[in-house]
């Protein structure tokens, strides 16, 4: 027996199937849509370009004789801000931390500069402050994305007797050619 009208699909209905699995299979041909990678941390030593930014303390600690002071939990700050071109700026403020229990309140200002081979920042600047006088050492933070500058400064002109010791973080790294001021 041959099939009936009634028996074979509509050709509208065959059409439309034909349609869909063109479809599916066209878009079976294209390209893959991937999520985006994940930022891949840098490695190796920290190059010059990498240090210019904006640092902020997040540990400072006073060390004279017994006597231990968190600067930052009695409201004090170091920030640094270093340039492309090799300025320096930002602020130091340690309440109580000055000759007869003083604030220390200076400016940043000065020249930075950044020993590849030896790898460590030093600052020259235009106050008379710990800072002259740290060599501080970057390092990348655990996640590989963020960066510390460290120091450790005992016995100096500044402090006399006393240490400190410091650490900052790089809050925003600034754009190259970016002013200070």
């Amino acid at each position: 027996m041959s099939p009936t009208i009634r028996d074979r699909p509509s050709r509208s209905l065959l059409e439309s199937v034909r349609a869909l699995l063109l479809a599916v299979g066209l878009g079976a041909c294209g390209e893959a849509v991937r999520p985006p990678s994940p930022p891949v941390a840098p490695t190796g030593p920290v190059a010059r370009d990498e240090i210019v930014g904006m640092f902020d303390a997040i540990e400072m600690i006073f060390i004279s004789g017994a006597d231990t002071t968190d600067v930052l939990a009695t409201g004090g700050s170091l920030s640094l801000q270093l340039e492309d071109s090799a300025q320096a700026g930002g602020r130091l403020f340690a309440p109580g931390q000055g000759p007869a229990g003083s604030d220390i309140d200076e400016d940043m200002d000065g020249i930075w500069t950044y020993n590849v081979i030896g790898r460590v920042v030093t600052f020259t600047q235009q106050s008379s402050t710990f800072v002259g006088g740290a060599v501080f050492r970057p390092a990348r933070t655990p996640d590989g994305f963020g960066l510390e500058l460290t120091a450790s400064v005992a016995g100096d002109q500044f402090l006399g007797n006393a240490a400190v010791e410091v650490t900052l973080l790089r809050a925003d790294p600034a754009p190259v050619g970016a002013s200070i001021r």
